[in-house]
């Protein structure tokens, strides 16, 4: 994953990056979408990292981002209310 992240968001990436993904797979059963959960997660937490006040506990804000999004991605079209 090439990311134009600081040195500190690089190293997050490559202690957590196995982690998710194997959350994103157990969760989701499909290596190619926990993939795309992975990253996402990622990006997301990158473009939010600057807001966030609490810098401990990214573990858990990153596994909460990842679930968070597998629960969006369940909701049919119908219920999505973006």
């Amino acid at each position: 994953m090439q990311t134009t992240a600081t040195p500190r968001f690089n190293r997050i990436i490559e202690r957590y990056y196995q982690p998710l993904f194997r959350f994103a797979v157990a969760l989701c059963g499909d290596p190619e979408a926990a993939l795309v959960f992975t990253q996402r997660t990622f990006q997301l937490a990158h473009e939010c990292a600057p807001h966030r006040k609490d810098k401990s506990g990214i573990s858990q804000w990153l596994f909460t981002i990842l679930f968070t999004q597998f629960l969006k991605a369940r909701v049919s079209p119908r219920q999505r209310r973006d």
